[in-house]
């Protein structure tokens, strides 16, 4: 009974990614991805957005943004879908270093890839995050990596079709508390 169901979660899954790709295509030039908005400490004029607090896990809470919903709730992983495009997702996730030294080294494996290139490193909430930039379709996105605090875990929320620049990736990123 348990592989009907799975073939079929993995069918569906399967669809929904490539929906998702073909959404994910600009109605104008894209933005470049800078860094430089990254690093600013934000101000007081500008407050960073709050959210929906999702305390579902037992490694991490982060708020939800307003406009997304918790779409994907597993014990390593969370992933949140904007309510006005599928292709725009924010997902968040424990790993294992796997004897990696340390977050950068998996940084830059992973920037490694093809069409990937190390962002900048920043300081938003209470972590260090270290960026892996990459686009989705012509649209800027990138991943957002800290270490956990046992030494051996590490965070990274990956955003797709969405940058730090983005009020739903600052909600997140500020608001993570790794347990």
């Amino acid at each position: 009974m348990k592989k009907p169901i799975i073939l079929l979660a993995l069918v569906s899954a399967s669809m929904l990614l490539t929906a998702s790709l073909a959404a994910c295509t600009p109605e104008s030039p894209p933005l470049p991805v800078t860094t430089e908005a990254a690093t600013e400490a934000p101000t007081e004029a500008a407050p960073i957005p709050s959210g929906t607090p999702c305390t579902d896990y037992d490694w991490v809470t982060f708020d939800i943004p307003e406009g997304f919903s918790d779409t994907h709730n597993w014990d390593t992983f969370a992933e949140l879908r904007s309510d006005s495009s599928s292709a725009t997702t924010i997902t968040v996730q424990q790993s294992s270093l796997d004897g990696r030294a340390d977050v950068q080294a998996v940084a830059q494996e992973n920037a490694e890839h093809d069409g990937y290139s190390m962002g900048d490193e920043f300081d938003l909430g209470k972590y260090h995050w270290t960026t892996v930039n990459y686009t989705v379709g012509s649209k800027p996105s990138a991943y957002y990596y800290t270490p956990s605090p046992d030494g051996v875990h590490f965070v990274y929320v990956c955003a797709r079709c969405v940058t730090v620049e983005d009020d739903p990736v600052k909600c997140v990123l500020n608001s993570i508390e790794i347990k």
